[in-house]
């Protein structure tokens, strides 16, 4: 679903545009709680009564119970910020890793 995703927002970007939702990014600022707000007001006019917060605290917990490393729960899937300098150095985890993890908590 998130290549599906990706792919979409692909192919609708206008020419140059650098980030997938303009409306709420760009290089000087990032308006996460307007897009927050916006997702979980889709989400209610869906019925459904939970919210984005919700969303990101059960991909935690499913993450913990397939024994995923903090590093991966936390900053590579969760967002949560980082803790200490040595975490901004590298390129972090590879998209083979995070599939490898994601794949373990997929519900089938």
């Amino acid at each position: 679903m998130s290549l599906w995703a990706a792919n979409k927002i692909t192919e609708s970007a206008k020419e140059g545009q650098l980030y997938a939702f303009p409306r709420y990014t760009n290089r000087n600022t990032c308006n996460s709680n307007y897009a927050s707000a916006t997702l979980n007001k889709w989400i209610r006019s869906l019925g459904i009564d939970k919210t984005t917060h919700e969303l990101r605290l059960t991909m935690r917990d499913r993450l913990r119970q397939a024994n995923a490393p903090k590093s991966i729960q936390e900053d590579a899937v969760g967002g949560w910020g980082k803790e200490d300098i040595g975490d901004n150095y590298g390129f972090g985890y590879g998209l083979e890793q995070l599939k490898g993890w994601l794949d373990k908590v997929v519900l089938k």
